[in-house]
């Protein structure tokens, strides 16, 4: 199984099958939405653009593809200067693609590697130039490197083999450690902060996270004392994607039966367990236009980027500021 099962901005052609309408939902008051597309980028052959991480120092990473049929484009973008810079390819013969996700303030990179047609990936931290691949124990065909925060400890997810579920994990380079976290039918750990906070979601069966929980994804923030809290957000659906250092969380909720989704942001829960968090309708976060809209990161300034679709389907990444900046 590759990447791209699980990563919803690339399943928007199925979900975009059943919609025909364009959903009326407001943007966010409190930021100021830009459209990033990467030069080139041909959306009606297929083309797409995907922002991901986000360090404090005014970088984001993300992916590209001219078209459908072309190569994918690891990219760095500079933001104060709408500067794209195109990230090396892992040297394999046998790699299909190279893709950014995550991005620290010393400028270290993470992501995947994949190779063999997409059936087998490894994760990997490009620092200096210089690549490591990573492959998680206990899982010889998948796994993926999502964030990495300012001590270099690494999150993403592997699959299992033993049973074929996906755990997240951290791991630790200095002394090449990894943490399994949150064993589920699919865990994805993806935003880690400077306390070693990370949030991501899991997907569970009816009746698991709680009594009358129904399946789907659920947020969670873990602590780096190992205290976990699992939430969703309005009730529904819930994917948590990145974390500031004063425990800002953002991700995206699913609505309609999963046929849509929004932004959210909101201020980590305190207390462990299971917990439902409110935020209003009109704090909710869409880019203006959008059918969908996945926030995937989020600085010490609040600034997010993701990705969002148009009513074509097709992905373009953002920028979102906020408005007291």
């Amino acid at each position: 199984m590759n990447r791209d099962t699980h990563r919803y901005t690339r399943e928007l052609s199925a979900l975009l099958a059943v919609m025909a309408f364009l959903v009326v939902f407001p943007a966010h008051a409190g930021f100021t939405f830009l459209t990033v597309d990467y030069p080139g980028v041909d959306n009606s052959a297929g083309g797409y653009t995907q922002l991901f991480g986000i360090n404090s120092d005014g970088s984001a990473v993300g992916a590209a593809q001219i078209n459908g049929s072309s190569p994918t484009i690891p990219f760095r973008y500079d933001i104060k200067y709408h500067l794209f810079t195109p990230l090396p390819n892992y040297s394999s013969g046998a790699a299909s693609y190279t893709f950014a996700n995550g991005i620290n303030n010393a400028g270290t990179i993470v992501g995947g590697e994949s190779e063999n047609n997409g059936t087998t990936e490894f994760a990997y931290i490009l620092k200096h130039g210089t690549f490591e691949l990573l492959s998680r124990p206990g899982s010889v065909n998948f796994t993926e490197a999502r964030g990495v925060n300012v001590h270099g400890l690494v999150s993403g997810y592997a699959l299992n083999d033993s049973d074929g579920t996906y755990s997240g994990f951290i791991y630790d380079p200095v002394s090449n450690a990894w943490t399994n976290v949150l064993p589920s039918m699919i865990t994805l750990a993806q935003g880690l902060n400077s306390h070693d906070e990370l949030v991501g979601n899991v997907y569970e069966n009816a009746g698991i996270v709680c009594a009358a929980c129904q399946a789907g994804p659920y947020g969670f923030i873990r602590r780096a004392s190992g205290s976990v809290s699992i939430f969703t957000v309005n009730g529904v659906p819930t994917d948590a994607r990145g974390i500031t250092d004063t425990g800002t969380i953002t991700g995206f909720i699913w609505l309609d039966n999963s046929i849509y989704s929004v932004g959210f942001v909101l201020q980590a829960p305190t207390r462990a367990g299971y917990q439902t968090l409110s935020v209003p309708v009109k704090d909710l976060v869409r880019v203006p236009g959008a059918n969908l809209t996945f926030p995937e990161g989020i600085s010490n300034d609040g600034t997010l980027v993701g990705s969002w679709t148009d009513t074509s389907g097709a992905s373009h990444g953002f920028i979102a500021t906020p408005s007291s900046q």
